[in-house]
């Protein structure tokens, strides 16, 4: 038997990992309310973190710059045709749009 250390182990003797694991969807859902009623709050923490990670960020894109590049080249060989046919997919949502425009101004 393990030993019972937090108020999760009482429940059904699990842990709370175990427990996060089987209510899963119950604490997203939890958490998105959560989010919604504290949207400002959660903003301003966020413009905080930005804020005063910034320069890290900043020093790590420096310094991975030629990673950065080598995986995205490696991303395009990888899914060259995904792409291309994205590209085609945005050209014609385009196309259709701006014959849209045109027919609504006529």
């Amino acid at each position: 038997m393990r030993e019972i250390g937090t108020l999760n182990k009482y429940i059904a003797r699990r842990t709370r990992e175990e427990y996060r694991i089987d209510n899963a969807d119950k604490i997203k859902e939890s958490n998105k309310i959560s989010r919604r009623k504290n949207a400002d709050k959660y903003a301003f923490k966020d413009k905080e973190y930005s804020i005063k990670n910034a320069d890290k960020r900043k020093e790590y894109r420096l310094k991975n710059a030629d990673k950065r590049k080598e995986d995205s080249k490696q991303y395009c060989l990888k899914n060259a045709d995904k792409l291309k046919e994205d590209r085609k997919q945005y050209r014609l949502k385009m196309k259709l749009e701006k014959q849209a425009l045109i027919s609504i101004e006529v």
